[in-house]
């Protein structure tokens, strides 16, 4: 590539975005949302920072940028030059690029140091980056009019932004949020804390194979606009086999990272129980009593049991892989730590012996949100902590999920 061609392109980019009043909006939005959080509950959700500012700044600047040329009709000239699609390309990514990483990184570090592995925070957000930067030249390619992408390109935004973020609402959510690379980037950032493990080389794995593809993807678009009129868009051949080749990429991202799901068996007679394989649990269940629910989160996997009259009234287990080997001693420290800088109020502590030997630690305490009630235990590859939700700590729901964990708690086997 020639770098007098690239330099050109660059400054000229960078001439037009500090011209440009919505770009400056989009960052401030960004910047300001994640401050006004972290002031406001003392730190931000790092979910959104994440998804945040890698979408709204890679993929909305990026996208921007390509049609505002088309309006204007300079990237016409631009596709004409002598400069190469991949000097076009490197050039029109490298601004928004260095942009995204400086706001990512900026974020990410001054208010979430604490939840996040550095190194693979450094390593990750790159790849992820230039995935989303990616998709913002291809949907600023194929939207004719500023217009036009305001429409489209708000409804690809949140489609590339929410799923991450509810994906604990809704198991089919979860399903589309693990083909995004956001997903892959906030794994990587928060599985990297316990070291480098197969879970996370294969998260790795799929970014980098869902970043080749993308960009195979995006260099047949940029041909397919240098042969064409930029402003008269046409899908050819090409563009549709990339679409799909990536599609399938997709699909696959999520498909590999599918968790084990548990499964209801009749044990005997009139009773049944929970059993996941994966972690290792069989928990009694009652099926005309609860509406069981699982999905994966972060490094967590939850499960529901949802009473079947009042389905906001739940017992909940979440399970994680414990990779640094925590023991329970300090499974239990760490957990009342948390507890305290809650300001909780009433706080009672106990510990009993499970099945199995397992110790068995209850927390019950008060905050200014409500009444918490929940066990935590570990054992030596994984971490559980169960407990109830009631959207009325005073009502009969709430009586009766405490006297139901109370008494199967201890018919749990690991």
């Amino acid at each position: 590539m020639r770098s007098y061609i690239l330099s050109t392109i660059i400054k000229r980019d960078l001439k037009e975005t500090y011209r440009n009043p919505q770009t400056l909006i989009i960052l401030g939005i960004t910047i300001g949302i994640n401050v006004f959080m972290s002031l406001l509950f003392g730190k931000a959700l790092w979910v959104m920072t994440f998804s945040m500012s890698l979408v709204m700044v890679g993929f909305t600047i990026t996208s921007f940028m390509i049609t505002e040329e088309k309006d204007k009709l300079t990237l016409d000239a631009l596709l004409v030059s002598p400069a190469s699609y991949q000097e076009i390309l490197f050039g029109k990514l490298f601004l928004t690029f260095s942009i995204t990483l400086s706001v990512t990184f900026s974020l990410i570090f001054s208010l979430h140091h604490e939840e996040v592995s550095v190194l693979h925070t450094l390593l990750s957000v790159p790849l992820g980056a230039l995935v989303i930067c990616l998709f913002g030249v291809v949907v600023g390619l194929i939207c004719q009019t500023q217009a036009m992408l305001s429409g489209i390109g708000t409804i690809l935004m949140l489609a590339l932004f929410l799923p991450e973020l509810l994906a604990s609402a809704n198991v089919y959510l979860g399903y589309f949020a693990r083909a995004l690379p956001t997903h892959h980037v906030i794994q990587l950032a928060s599985l990297g804390k316990e070291g480098f493990s197969p879970l996370i080389l294969k998260h790795y794995g799929v970014l980098v194979l869902s970043l080749t593809a993308t960009i195979f993807w995006v260099s047949s678009f940029i041909k397919t606009a240098i042969s064409q009129e930029s402003h008269k868009w046409k899908f050819d051949r090409r563009n549709k086999v990339t679409s799909f080749i990536l599609l399938m990429t997709l699909v696959f991202s999520s498909v590999v990272f599918l968790p084990l799901k548990g499964q209801v068996l009749q044990t005997s007679g009139n009773s049944y129980s929970y059993q996941n394989t994966q972690y290792k649990l069989s928990i009694p269940f009652l099926p005309k009593k609860f509406e069981l629910k699982e999905f994966s989160f972060q490094n967590k996997y939850v499960v529901k049991f949802h009473l079947i009259d009042r389905p906001a009234d739940y017992i909940y287990i979440s399970m994680q892989k414990n990779n640094k080997g925590i023991s329970s001693k300090e499974n239990y420290e760490e957990r009342l730590l948390k507890v305290r800088k809650e300001d909780a109020i009433n706080l009672n502590l106990s510990r009993s012996i499970g099945a199995n030997e397992v110790v068995l630690d209850r927390f019950e305490y008060e905050t200014q949100k409500g009444k918490y009630l929940y066990y935590i235990f570990s054992t030596k590859d994984f971490l559980y902590k169960i407990g109830i939700e009631a959207s009325n700590v005073e009502g009969e729901s709430y009586s009766y999920l405490r006297e139901y964990l109370q008494k199967y708690i201890q018919q749990m086997t690991l």
